[in-house]
């Protein structure tokens, strides 16, 4: 297995505990990398596609993991019959992953999630049910990635942060998303006015976050 990217490795620097359920396991870099670095002891992956999973059952193969790797074919945390001490949900939208999170009859203690778009939705939906221990953004690959990590409590997200999160721990890759997000918008609309809406709120965030961060 090749190194992680720093996307990868930023979700796997996050998990505790001895179990790790991972949620959409897909290539089952998260799964495997996390017991090649010894975070975890056992490891849940589960997808709803066949293929991902046999993805992930042959990289544990090579890299001699398999018997420490149990890949289940489901949705969300359906197929898991005990409860993970960490659970990484990653590679796919906020809105589904918020369909994961209500449809869980038992949740891990630590959840490491990383919508691919729909950021605004899986906060608005988290707020207050939960404790917000980190939320961040990392660059890989070209692309921002936004990494929320919570626990159990109840934190609520403020007006201005459901779009891009609260910059915690502060990250250049923040900034440098924030940055990029305004750019795109003000090349969209040039000087026209932005409609009001989602949209609107969302460049209103953005232009508080470059001015609060001296962009």
């Amino acid at each position: 297995m090749n190194k992680p990217d720093k996307r990868i490795s930023a979700l796997i620097e996050e998990v505790r505990g001895d179990i790790l359920a991972d949620i959409g396991c897909d290539h089952g870099y998260c799964a495997v990398g996390a017991l090649l670095c010894g975070k975890v002891k056992r490891v849940y992956a589960v997808d709803i596609s066949a293929d991902s999973l046999e993805k992930t059952r042959v990289l544990s193969e090579q890299t001699g993991v398999s018997d420490r790797v149990i890949c289940l074919k489901g949705d969300g945390f359906a197929p898991i019959d005990a409860r993970a001490d960490t659970a990484i949900i990653a590679g796919m939208g906020g809105i589904e992953i918020v369909s994961i999170l209500s449809a869980a009859k038992e949740l891990p203690a630590r959840l490491v999630l990383c919508p691919h778009q729909n950021a605004y939705e899986l906060r608005k939906y988290v707020s207050g049910k939960f404790r917000v221990e980190k939320d961040f953004a990392v660059a890989s690959g070209g692309k921002f990635y936004q990494i929320i990590v919570l626990s159990e409590g109840a934190d609520e997200y403020a007006e201005g942060e459901f779009f891009f999160g609260k910059n915690m721990p502060s990250t250049e890759d923040y900034k440098d998303m924030i940055s990029a997000r305004r750019a795109v918008l003000e090349e969209r609309f040039g000087r026209m006015q932005i409609p009001s809406g989602k949209l609107r709120a969302e460049y209103e965030e953005v232009k508080a976050g470059c001015l609060k961060l001296k962009i």
